[in-house]
């Protein structure tokens, strides 16, 4: 009797499927053959897979336990926002005065987020090999045409320029990344012993729909197991200039703005959902003088 029932399960769900391919999802052309959604907009056959391979689904999981907020902290320590009131500002937790230095990777034209940590006396490093000087210059804003990842410094490399640039060691430091894609690169070539010189990591996280792909995955997979061995998520944003992207019937934000702080610190912990639906312009009033 199970065995009937087996074969019998099989068999409706391959009169399901063929139903799906051949009447719902598709449709053909001169151009050729396409699927749609559910919207009937025209999706290609990658992109259908990409939405629902059961094995890409195991990837969206763990990427989402890499970057889901712990349970929130009883201590009375709130988080701020710094930088400009869409992008390029970034929440820290009060406590990042007590920081000696900051590493920031990608500024463009906007250093807002770097003038407000030199305006509370803590010194920043600036990389960029895009822009020729940094639209806003102070004496705590230090400014280096040059790379990071893919080709350019270390982790350690920028460290060592830090130190020699400002005459100080770096203990307590803030590492902000925004480098369009190579943070990964980045990130996974650097050593833990590294990272844990950072008490705040903020990172823009580009282009997560790419996670199907294997060599991308691995980056992305060594990037974030390096952070959380010594570091935990306390807030996370999606940046609505692009949108969710389905992978393994998992929807995940294409680009994900995320500050992690060390494990030891007490912070009183925002909560993803909530922040993950908010439009940027919204934190706005959380931007401090």
């Amino acid at each position: 009797m199970n065995w009937v029932k087996i074969k019998l399960t099989a068999f409706l769900r391959i009169l399901w499927k063929n139903f799906l391919y051949r009447i719902v999802f598709r449709t053909s052309d001169k151009e050729g053959e396409y699927f749609r959604n559910q919207f009937g907009s025209i999706i290609s056959p990658l992109e259908y897979k990409i939405s629902w391979d059961k094995r890409l689904s195991q990837r969206a999981s763990l990427l989402n336990e890499f970057l889901k907020p712990a349970a929130q902290s009883s201590s009375g320590i709130k988080l701020v926002r710094l930088g400009s009131t869409g992008d390029g500002g970034y929440f820290l937790p009060e406590t990042f005065q007590d920081c000696d230095g900051a590493i920031s990777g990608g500024i463009s034209n906007n250093n807002d987020f770097e003038y407000d940590l030199a305006h509370n006396h803590i010194p920043v490093v600036q990389f960029d090999h895009s822009i020729i000087e940094p639209p806003i210059k102070d004496k705590l804003l230090y400014f280096q045409k040059r790379k990071l990842g893919d080709g350019g410094l270390s982790l350690n490399k920028t460290i060592n320029v830090f130190e020699e640039i400002t005459g100080k060691n770096l203990e307590k430091g803030i590492l902000k990344l925004d480098i369009e894609g190579s943070e990964f690169d980045f990130i996974s070539d650097a050593v833990v012993e590294d990272l844990f010189k950072f008490d705040i990591i903020v990172i823009e996280l580009h282009f997560l729909g790419n996670i199907y792909q294997d060599f991308f995955w691995g980056m992305v997979e060594d990037s974030l197991y390096k952070i959380r061995q010594n570091h935990k998520p306390i807030v996370v944003t999606g940046n609505n200039s692009r949108s969710f992207v389905q992978i393994g019937g998992i929807p995940i934000y294409d680009i994900v703005e995320i500050t992690f702080v060390r494990n030891s610190a007490s912070v009183l912990f925002s909560d993803k959902n909530e922040l993950i639906t908010t439009q940027i312009e919204t934190r706005a009033p959380l931007r401090i003088s």
